[in-house]
């Protein structure tokens, strides 16, 4: 326990004594600070209290400063240290802090949990510079197993005055020697930061990252996964990105997008527009795309909805299609993905480039007539039914359902769309009342229209069919106003995503959705075991889409996925499970693997490899070892990156063969393909020679 009086007793300052009333106002100021209540031991954003700067006031400057350092030491569980003046934390499920001095190099480090108190005793990293002792400490975090399976977050933060530079070179470094083994975050703060987080008994880092979206919680036992899971869910749900469109021409790809309603989101700022490329759709939704334009403006100026892209940046030689989206970046750090765009990348050699144009625009094709006989419908409860004929032309990109009130013939892009549907065999839809705006008691006329790669389409017939009330669920009894009440879950399955939606919830009391799910438990309530969940806090919010069911924790094939809504109330602190619904998965698909094949080269090395034409692939690793009889990767690192999954030949060169370990003159070098798909790595059978 920090005792004020023998501490202001033990100060050695002869020009200072402070009076009675002094000492007693900086005891009640280091009280507060140092004894927060049980309500304030979890965080949000909008009530929680901060440090002001001013605590400690009461005494004179050569005092303040002393006490500042205690306490501020007294927090960080230090003992007092002025050579500490930053402070890094690194959050895994481990969470560490790491105190440096003005060179960056680690005075002390100290455990934030108990994964980390034991993470701890196997490590020693004072006097290492910051990046060996992070690389160091995320490499005992993976060897435990902390970075295994799904979890790949590692959050890094920075805290104080000084170097600025660093944070960004730590970053670089991660990048550079981890690559794809971590998903890496960075954030950064101040001291006051790093205080406010220790009294509030969780870790700075976490602090900063759900402060990027209102109304999300954190404790001492949340996980990095756990934050980035709600925040990314309250950015998508309050922040919108627009919807792209592309076209192209012989002098580049025109986008083009929709303003957005920013007052309606209720935000006032600075927007950013990030212009993204690359050679597949996942190299967008995975953040792992090339910057090639941004367009910077305020919320109250004209949006920009036009980027045109000349031919040079389109592509490289040998590409025939890129793809584009835009990151729309809100307050400097939420960031919001715009749909997926793909379009044909101009070549000089199809199409000579003229001579420039101050304002090129996208080339305009007549629409064709709609092809009778592809599109049929029906009503059916509270469901308009649509089915189609599957497609059977090459170049294929998608379906887009359309519907309008008006004309007899709708088609994309003139009429929009209802729903994108990318997966060839998809071939029916059920809509509803609500479902992209569509109104009960309204006759639509609805159509697909079928895209291509070369920018063609087809348009279907159309059909003409009213839109059915939803059915009332029956409510046998009528609550009493004021009763904390369940909420009733309903959805749909399309291939392999999941659409839930459900009653919202009008009540003064109200804290949140816990839209939960689970294939082990059929009752699945927010809080129990084998039960995962996303947390919404905006009562108007009641729709959920889950993409993929299969990437879903406890996955397995034929499986029953079942899901509910477990609505939170804040007054008393209560929970309340809705019905449960449920949804068979489909039958896994095994990721196909390749073998390689290598000869020498000179003393480069020829690889090649048979195709992979699975559409979940995202790449190839080409891998070498000379101590590995079966080489793979990540375990061996890789000699190249592919992610043209066409290409099926690699040459590598001599001088990364002599770097690796092992390597002498005559010695045997293994040689190997990983094929990455999404979240699985799968390698081939490996090959060797001699290399001389």
């Amino acid at each position: 326990m920090f005792d004020i009086d023998k501490y202001l007793d033990d100060m050695r300052i002869k020009e200072f004594e402070p009076s009675e009333s002094l000492v007693q106002k900086t005891k009640k100021e280091c009280e507060k600070n140092m004894k927060p209540q049980k309500a304030q031991r979890r965080y949000h954003k909008q009530t929680s209290r901060k440090f002001g700067k001013g605590a400690l006031i009461a005494i004179p400057a050569a005092a303040m400063l002393l006490v500042g350092v205690f306490l501020g030491a007294f927090l960080f569980g230090e003992k007092t240290d002025p050579s500490v003046v930053a402070f890094y934390t690194v959050d895994i499920n481990p969470s560490v802090c790491v105190n440096v001095d003005e060179n960056e190099i680690v005075q002390s480090v100290k455990s934030q949990n108990e994964d980390a108190e034991a993470l701890l005793k196997t490590i020693d990293c004072v006097g290492l510079s910051v990046p060996e002792a992070v690389a160091k400490i995320i490499e005992a975090a993976k060897q435990a197993g902390f970075l295994d399976g799904d979890q790949k977050y590692v959050l890094i933060g920075r805290f104080g005055e000084g170097n600025e530079q660093a944070l960004s070179d730590l970053q670089t470094l991660l990048d550079t020697k981890l690559g794809d083994l971590i998903d890496l975050l960075i954030v950064s703060g101040s001291l006051e930061d790093k205080l406010n987080a220790d009294g509030l008994h969780v870790s700075a880092g976490l602090l900063i990252l759900s402060q990027m979206a209102d109304g999300v919680e954190i404790t001492g036992d949340d996980k990095v996964a756990d934050v980035v899971d709600e925040v990314n869910n309250t950015n998508q749900e309050k922040y919108l990105a627009p919807t792209l469109e592309a076209g192209a021409n012989s002098e580049g790809v025109v986008l083009e997008w929709n303003e957005l309603d920013f007052q309606k989101m209720g935000y006032t700022g600075k927007v950013s527009y990030h212009i993204m490329a690359s050679n597949s759709e996942l190299g967008i939704k995975n953040f792992d795309a090339v910057k090639i334009g941004k367009l910077d403006f305020m919320s109250t100026d004209d949006q920009p909805t036009r980027y045109f892209i000349d031919v040079e940046k389109c592509g490289v030689n040998g590409e025939k299609y890129k793809y584009y989206g835009i990151y729309a970046v809100y307050s400097g750090d939420i960031y919001v993905q715009s749909n997926v765009v793909k379009a044909i990348v101009p070549g000089p050699e199809e199409s000579p480039k003229p001579s420039p144009s101050t304002s090129p625009e996208p080339s305009e094709t007549p629409a064709p007539e709609p092809a009778e006989g592809l599109v049929s419908g029906y009503v059916d409860g509270e469901f308009v039914k649509l089915s189609w004929e599957k497609n059977s032309k090459d170049g294929f990109t998608g379906y887009k359902i359309v519907a309008s009130k008006t004309n007899e013939n709708p088609s994309y892009p003139e009429d929009g769309y209802l729903k994108y549907i990318t997966n060839e065999g998809t071939t029916s839809k059920s809509l509803y009342e609500g479902y992209g705006g569509l109104k009960a008691n309204t006759y639509y006329y609805f159509s697909v229209t079928y895209l291509y790669s070369d920018g063609s389409k087809i348009i279907g017939n159309a059909v003409w069919l009213k839109v059915p009330e939803k059915e009332e669920e029956p409510d046998p009894t009528d609550p009493p106003s004021g009763d904390m009440v369940a909420t009733t879950i309903r959805g749909e399955m399309d291939g392999s995503a999941v659409y839930v939606s459900w009653d919202k919830i009008e009540h003064d009391h109200f804290a949140g959705y816990k839209v939960v799910y689970s294939y082990l438990d059929s009752t699945p309530v927010y809080g129990e075991s084998n039960v995962y969940y996303t947390y919404i806090t905006d009562p108007n919010v009641n729709s959920k889409v889950y993409s993929d069911i299969t990437a879903l924790k406890d996955y397995s094939s034929g499986a029953t996925c079942y899901f509910s809504v477990t609505v939170l109330y804040n007054d008393p602190s209560t929970k309340v499970a809705g019905n449960v619904i449920s949804f068979v998965a489909p039958e896994s698909v095994p990721y196909p693997s390749t073998n390689i094949s290598v000869s020498l080269s000179g003393n480069n090395v020829a690889t090649s490899w048979t195709e992979i034409t699975d559409e979940r692939l995202q790449g190839y690793k080409v891998v070498a070892s000379f101590t590995d009889s079966s080489p793979s990767y990540p375990e061996n690192g890789y000699a190249t990156w592919i992610t043209d999954t066409t290409v099926t030949g690699y040459t590598i060169l001599e001088s990364y063969i002599k770097s690796l370990d092992g390597y002498e003159p005559g010695a045997t070098c293994y040689f190997a393909i990983t094929a990455v798909y999404d979240g699985k790595k799968v390698t081939g059978d490996a090959d060797s020679l001699v290399y001389p």
